[in-house]
């Protein structure tokens, strides 16, 4: 997807500082396997929305046999309401029909929820998250409080067939 400001491509080296950043100040929590494997191209497609010359979005898709999972859609909050959290989702979605899967999974806070349902996604569960902080440490979340409230605590559970 690809136009004159603005252009979905493969994740970049030097974009994952960037990705985890604002993942930080959503209070996002991923496992460092998962990073590892994001980074080094091992999961599938991680696609990174530049606009203008700028980091706008990032998004990853993971093909599976006959199935797919869409997850990490991030657009930084001030860039949410002009449609590059679209963009993204149907370049990954798109990515992943390429890869022939029946079947597309997501999991979602209610913020991305419009996104998924008006490509007809439906909701069929929900997931509780759980957390334990080990060796007397607490959870960790960005010093000024970003991430805190803004996200359901009960993710969504969505599945697509095409």
């Amino acid at each position: 997807v690809r136009s004159r400001s603005r252009e979905v491509r493969a994740t970049g080296r030097a974009e994952w500082g960037t990705f985890l950043y604002l993942a930080g100040r959503e209070g996002w929590r991923l496992p460092a396997a998962e990073f590892a494997l994001s980074r080094q191209g091992r999961v599938g497609g991680c696609f990174v929305l530049r606009l203008e010359g700028e980091t706008a979005g990032f998004v990853t898709a993971v093909p599976h046999k006959t199935g797919g999972w869409i997850g990490n859609l991030l657009v930084p909050a001030g860039r949410r309401g002009l449609g590059l959290g679209g963009r993204l989702f149907d370049h990954a979605l798109g990515w992943l029909e390429s890869r022939r899967v029946a079947t597309v999974w997501l999991t979602a806070s209610e913020l991305g929820r419009p996104i998924y349902e008006r490509r007809g996604f439906r909701e069929f569960d929900r997931v509780r998250r759980w957390v334990l902080p080990l060796r007397g440490g607490e959870e960790r979340r960005p010093a000024d409080g970003a991430g805190s409230g803004r996200f359901s605590l009960e993710p969504l559970f969505y599945a697509f067939s095409t």
